[in-house]
This record gives C-alpha cells, sequence and structure tokens, in this order.
C-alpha cells in the first residue's frame, strides 16, 4: 500500500470518528415521546425506564415527563398497578399535579387518582400533643387579692400575669420615689417659709412651699392610683 492510500485512509478514519464525536446524544424524551405518539406503548415504556434507571444527567422536568409517560403507558398496557407506582413517584415531585380530562383518557385519570389518594393517606398527619396528666389550677382572686393589698403587682404575678405585674411594681416604684423626694422638698420649704423674718421673702417662700406641697399630693394620688387600680384589676380578671 503507497503512502498516499495510506494517508488518505487515516483521513478518512479521523474523518468518521470526528463526526462520531461531534453527534450529539440522543434525548430520552424525545424518543419516549414519539413512541408515545405513535402508539408504540411498549417501547415508550421502555424507554422511559432505561432512561430513569440514572437520572443524574436529567433536569427535574426531564424526568417529571419521563414518569407521565411511563405512567399513561402503562396504563394502556394494562399495567395498572405499575401505571400507580409511577403516579405515586411523580407526585413525590409535583403534590399539586392534576390532569386535564380533555387531553387524557379517563382510564388513565382514574389510576392516576387512585395514586392521589394513596399519596394523600400517606401524608404525615400531626397528632396533637398529650394532654398532662395532672394541671395546677389557677390561683384563686382571694389569694391574688391579699397580695395585691400588700404590693401592686404581687397578685397579678401570682396568678400568672407576669408583665401586667413588672408594669405595675415599676409605676408602684417610681410613684413611691417620687413621693418621697417630694416629702423631702415639701419639708425643707415648710421650715424655711415658716423660718422667714423678711416680709418681702415671706411671699415668695410660702409660693414655693406651695408648689411643693401640690407637688407632693399629686405623688400620693398617683401611689393611691396605682394601689386602687391593681386592687381592681385582681377583682375585674378572670
Amino acid at each position: 500500500m503507497s503512502k498516499h492510500t495510506l494517508a488518505a485512509w487515516l483521513l478518512a478514519a479521523l474523518s468518521a470518528a470526528a463526526t462520531l464525536w461531534a453527534q450529539p446524544e440522543p434525548d430520552p424524551l424525545k424518543a419516549v415521546a414519539g413512541d408515545y405518539d405513535q402508539g408504540r406503548y411498549q417501547q415508550a415504556a421502555d424507554g422511559a425506564t432505561a432512561a430513569l434507571a440514572d437520572t443524574a444527567n436529567l433536569d427535574r422536568e426531564t424526568v417529571s415527563f419521563l414518569r407521565t409517560y411511563r405512567a399513561f403507558s402503562l396504563v394502556v398496557l394494562g399495567r395498572e398497578g405499575e401505571a400507580e407506582e409511577e403516579f405515586l413517584r411523580l407526585l413525590a415531585m409535583q403534590p399539586k399535579l392534576e390532569l386535564n380530562p380533555e387531553f387524557v383518557s379517563p382510564k388513565i385519570i382514574e389510576v392516576f387518582k387512585r395514586a392521589r389518594s394513596r399519596f394523600r393517606s400517606q401524608a404525615p398527619v400531626r397528632t396533637p400533643e398529650p394532654a398532662p396528666l395532672f394541671t395546677r389550677p389557677k390561683p384563686s382572686k382571694a389569694q391574688a387579692l391579699w397580695r395585691s393589698l400588700l404590693w401592686p403587682g404581687w397578685g397579678q404575678r401570682h396568678r400568672g400575669g407576669r408583665l401586667k405585674a413588672n408594669i405595675l411594681q415599676g409605676a408602684s416604684l417610681g410613684a413611691i420615689g417620687a413621693w418621697g423626694a417630694l416629702e423631702l422638698g415639701t419639708g425643707r420649704a415648710r421650715d424655711e417659709y415658716l423660718a422667714g423674718t423678711d416680709p418681702a421673702l415671706i411671699q415668695a417662700d410660702y409660693n414655693t412651699y406651695n408648689s411643693w406641697y401640690r407637688a407632693r399630693n399629686l405623688a400620693v394620688n398617683c401611689v393611691a392610683a396605682v394601689w386602687l387600680y391593681n386592687v381592681v384589676d385582681v377583682l375585674m380578671t378572670e
């Protein structure tokens, strides 16, 4: 064989190999759909089964269509049990799947409905937590009332109202603190007024004392209001 003939053979072989290498891989979904549309249901079922054996390179939509064609083909072939199992796998991917009766035969829809019923019955059901065997009764109003009379919020806390108890206790502490501070200021102002001897300053000292006295009375009223609300709240709350 001459060198030119050998080179020609090598060139042809390389060209054929390049052609084969460049050919795209066959589309399994296209082949299965073609078989189903042509009424070759056994080939469609076999092709879908083979393609679904390895789904690593298939996207979710392709897998869904392959399972659909396989289930449809199995129903036509009379293998309804296998079709029902395939529909279950399909519903696991698309729980809200519905079939259009305008394009799908009643026989296929009937098998699909059975699979859907099984799928829904297999869905996890949340059961209520068991009730405790023993429950602690809510403290009575009488128990809360004497506590609230001693300290605002104590009765509410005793009955489980922690937020309201915190608010009442904070308000009572603030009102009592203001009352104490104003009581001291009122005492000093009264002493200065009583000790005054300059007629020009006596009226000013009295006005100062009067302002402190009114503020002190307001603080006392605030303390009383907190205590009263605290008691009424215990009486009115179930």
